[in-house]
């Protein structure tokens, strides 16, 4: 925690068909819709 602001870290994992950027990506907006961009950073 840095500034009063939380670090997340997100890491692409291995998939069979080749999604997971994709996903990855749709997780992080999800996450950035709930918790507000000014909360946290990504690292």
């Amino acid at each position: 925690m840095s500034n009063n602001r939380h670090q997340v870290r997100a890491n692409k994992g291995f998939s069979m068909i080749g999604y997971t950027q994709i996903d990855l990506g749709i997780a992080k907006y999800h996450f950035e819709i709930g918790a507000g961009k000014v909360n946290f950073e990504w690292v």
